[in-house]
């Protein structure tokens, strides 16, 4: 990069580290499995069911390479507004807007030179951009700054979700606010219980960490350091 990193402190709220929860055995399970243990929420890996769910106003919690993520439509004011309540979420913390591609992300906020190398080298991953918004983004998702938190996850099963959906989601960790973030489904499930009626598996999160913030407004700041390390950003 051109110009020199900062590192400042960010607004964006960080839960524990997953390495502070107990180890489980993740187990792939369809949803007539879980419809033995409870009626409020089931697990599946139907990614249409996903869709169809998200589509009608509903909160999913998803899985990504990070962290499972707890998913409503970003341009629905009123699924979003679940996402906070389940969650337990100050309305002034933005949320991350998850997208299937660059140039989806594109639709939603205004990325500088920094911000598209730093896209074309990490995305998909877990790497999160924080850039100017455009006229597409809404005020719930982003506490009304005139930014934008975009990624592109790197996980199949949530990747074919997003292009089945054709539109964007945030998705911030599925826990209540400052719990554990969870890496399986079942975790999910202990700290969410029936507050989300589908959960779509993908197994145990590969990196189990949250994804790494950096600001492309003027120049780059690393606002949170995560999966990505400082030094694997500020060699690109």
């Amino acid at each position: 990069m051109r110009r020199p990193f900062r590192m400042v402190h960010s607004q964006f709220s960080k839960t524990q580290t997953t390495s502070q929860r107990p180890s489980r055995s993740p187990s792939l399970m369809h949803s007539w499995d879980i419809l033995l243990m409870t009626n409020k929420s089931h697990i599946t890996n139907d990614v249409s069911l996903a869709v169809q769910a998200l589509n009608a106003g509903d909160v999913v919690a998803i899985p990504t390479e990070t962290v499972y993520g707890l998913a409503a439509l970003a341009q629905n004011a009123h699924a979003v507004e679940k996402v906070y309540v389940i969650k337990g979420r100050p309305r002034s913390h933005p949320l991350i807007v998850h997208v299937a591609s660059l140039e989806a992300a594109k639709m939603w906020g205004e990325l500088n030179t920094e911000a598209q190398l730093l896209a074309e080298h990490f995305w998909p991953g877990p790497l999160t951009l924080l850039v100017p918004r455009t006229a597409l983004v809404p005020d719930w998702i982003t506490g009304g700054r005139d930014t934008v938190a975009i990624r592109v996850p790197n996980h199949s099963v949530t990747l074919k979700m997003l292009h089945e959906l054709g539109d964007a989601v945030v998705a911030p960790s599925a826990n209540k606010f400052g719990k554990v973030s969870p890496t399986t489904t079942q975790h999910v499930l202990d700290d969410l219980g029936g507050e989300v009626g589908v959960i779509l598996e993908g197994g145990l999160c590969d990196i189990g960490l949250e994804s790494t913030i950096v600001e492309c407004i003027d120049g780059a700041t690393i606002l949170r350091p995560g999966a990505i390390s400082v030094d694997d950003v500020q060699q690109v």
